[in-house]
């Protein structure tokens, strides 16, 4: 009765690391910085291509400069 649960232990032990590394890996991808680039346009919400955004002490703010 021994012999036949270890190879099913085995099997069951290896599945389970596999499993587990295919999910670290796809966490590890989804989570890590890419190389695109946001549009600054869009993210300070510029309407003419002269305006530029303003940051005021690390914030962000809604008026424009020309």
């Amino acid at each position: 009765m021994r012999r036949k649960r270890l190879p099913v232990l085995a099997v069951a032990g290896i599945v389970i690391i596999i499993l587990l590394v295919v999910l670290i890996g796809s966490l590890i991808k989804k989570y890590t910085p890419s190389k695109d680039r946001a549009d600054l346009n869009e993210y300070f919400a510029l309407e003419a291509e002269n305006d530029v955004g303003i940051i005021v002490q690390n914030e962000k703010i809604e008026a424009k400069a020309k």
